[in-house]
Order: C-alpha cells, then structure tokens, then sequence
C-alpha cells in the first residue's frame, strides 16, 4: 500500500543513507537525545512504522469489505455508477489470496457494465473472475459473448461469420459452468448445512438452462428457420427453456421476474407458429398460446429491475412470431 511504501522509504532512507542519518541526528539532538542513544531511537522508529504498516495491512480486508457492501447498498437501489465506484474501490483493498471476494468484485463490476451496455468492458471483468473457476463468472462471459453476437446478427438474424466464434465460445464457457455445477452435486458438496450454497447453484443451473436456450435461437437464426436442422435447434431451446422454468418455479420471485417462465413460452409460441403446418389447427391453438407470450413479455418489461437485454432479445422474438404467424402458410 501507499502507507506502507512511504514507511519503508523513510526507515531506508534513515537507515542506509548519509543524508537520512543526518537528518534524524538533527531530529534526535533537537529532541535533546543523547548521541549514544540515537542508533536505538532510529531502531525504535522503524519498529513503529513497520507495525504501523502491519496493522494497516492487516485491515485492508475490512476496509474493502466496507466498500464492497456499499456497492452492494447502492446496486440494490439501482445507483450503478455509485455502485461501480465502491466496487472499485474495494478491488484496491482486497488481497489477491482472497480469491472468492475477488472473484465476486469481479462478477459485479462486470453485470453493472453489461447493465449499462458496455459489453467488451463486462467481458473483461468477467474473464478476470473466471479465473478463479467460478461457475457464475462462466455463465456470465458465455452469455455476454452470446450477446454481442446477437447484437451483430441484429437479434433474430443469422450471426455473421466473423462472429461465429464467440458462439462456440459462449457455449464452451457454459458447458464448463455446468460442469462445475454438476461436479459439486457428485462430490456431495450440497448438504443440508449448505442450503445457501444450494439454493445459489440451483439459480446459477437456471441461468445456464436460459443461455443455453438463447444460445440454441442464435445458432439457428430466427429469420430463416427450415424444417431441419434449425428446427431441430428450436425444439432444443424450447427444451433448455422448460428446464429453467421448472427450477424457477422452487425458486423465490427475484426482482428481475419470471424471466424463465417467459422464455419458455416464448418459446412454446415461437415453435407453434413456424412448425404448425396446418393452417386451421394454427388458427384454432395460436390465441391463448400467443396470448400468454405476450403477457409475459409485457410483465418481465415491466420490473424494476429488468434485464433490457433480455427484455429487448424477448420483444424481438415476439415481433419474429407474430410476423410469421401472419404470413399464410404454404
């Protein structure tokens, strides 16, 4: 630390150098110290500094935990930037050896600059955490990969050739962040005395079963689905979306909604309509089918603390069905 640096300089200088042991000779004859004791006195005060610089050492945790709970303070009230500044702050003050805080510092900086659409940014952080083999800083560099992909595949849109890559990307980093999750059920990690930890990797699982769904609409191009290949994809989804929605469904309501529940019917939508061949069974099974997609689309936009990427990839897919349910079918 600054502290610390400034404390060994002095003693060095006062120790090593002709002009420092001048200097604290003048301080000690002007403090009216007998010359025979100046060695001591010098010893003294490096002893001092050096303690000084242990117990700061010793509570810079502390003074990073009290940052990092003030970003926390100022997320929860949607103060992002606040919440960006302490989180900073704390990355100053938390030893690298304390990995789990490091890593957690690094996930939330990350989702505050993908909150404000600053992706390559929040890719940074999150690969900073990932470092550490966490399973959330995984999900979340597989899923911001996805986006920017989808961003320039205009959402629904087959993802450009140069962006092919940050697919299999996002898929890796997700396959690994099911691993890990699945790992700690096999090892047994998950015990009763460990029901927070359970209840996190139940969330973590969902949010893997949601990218992987949206990661399976990427890959098969919303705009120019067939009845082959890319159907087959949509079905995956639609699979992955009914996997997030039954682990939501034991989960508690957050903040955000039930942003798989809607996903999922979506997806139900979305497949209803492009691989219904039969115009009258269309017809007779699309209202309460599209109707449920769009209520739910118009809820998740609602809450107060929405994904707008979710939010904005959900409306472009609801757009994407009810255009397609209005073309008449071959």
């Amino acid at each position: 630390t600054v502290t610390q640096g400034a404390g060994l300089v002095l003693v060095a200088g006062g120790a090593l150098t002709d002009r420092g042991q001048k200097v604290l000779e003048r301080i000690w004859s002007s403090l009216k110290i007998p010359t025979r004791f100046h060695a001591e006195a010098t010893f003294m005060v490096a002893g001092l500094l050096l303690l000084a610089s242990y117990n700061i050492y010793r509570n810079l945790p502390q003074i990073g935990g009290y940052y990092y709970h003030q970003g926390q303070a100022a997320e929860a009230e949607d103060q992002w930037l606040v919440a960006q500044d302490n989180y900073k702050r704390a990355l100053q003050f938390i030893p690298p050896d304390e990995t789990n805080t490091q890593s957690n510092l690094q996930i939330s900086l990350g989702k505050i600059h993908e909150r404000l659409g600053q992706l390559p940014d929040a890719e940074k952080y999150y690969e900073n955490a990932s470092l550490s083999n966490d399973p959330e800083a995984r999900i979340r560099l597989g899923r911001v990969h996805l986006l920017q992909a989808l961003q320039a595949a205009l959402w629904t849109g087959n993802v450009p050739d140069d962006q092919q890559p940050r697919l299999r990307d996002a898929e890796n980093y997700l396959d690994l962040a099911q691993q890990n999750l699945t790992d700690k059920r096999q090892t047994g990690e998950e015990t009763r005395k460990q029901q927070v930890a359970s209840f996190r990797t139940r969330q973590l699982q969902q949010e893997v079963y949601i990218n992987q769904g949206i990661l399976r609409w990427a890959k098969a191009g919303l705009e120019t689905p067939d009845r082959t290949a890319k159907n087959t994809l949509l079905d995956q989804a639609e699979a992955e979306f009914k996997q997030a929605a039954d682990l939501e469904y034991d989960l508690p309501t957050v903040a955000s909604g039930r942003r798989a529940d809607c996903y999922y019917k979506l997806a139900i939508y979305l497949n209803t309509v492009l691989q219904t061949s039969n115009r009258q069974k269309l017809k007779a099974d699309l209202p309460p089918i599209q109707e449920a997609a769009t209520n739910c689309v118009s809820s998740i936009a609602e809450q107060p603390s929405r994904d707008l990427y979710d939010v904005f990839l959900m409306s472009r897919v609801l757009e994407r069905a009810k255009s397609a349910s209005a073309k008449p079918k071959p």
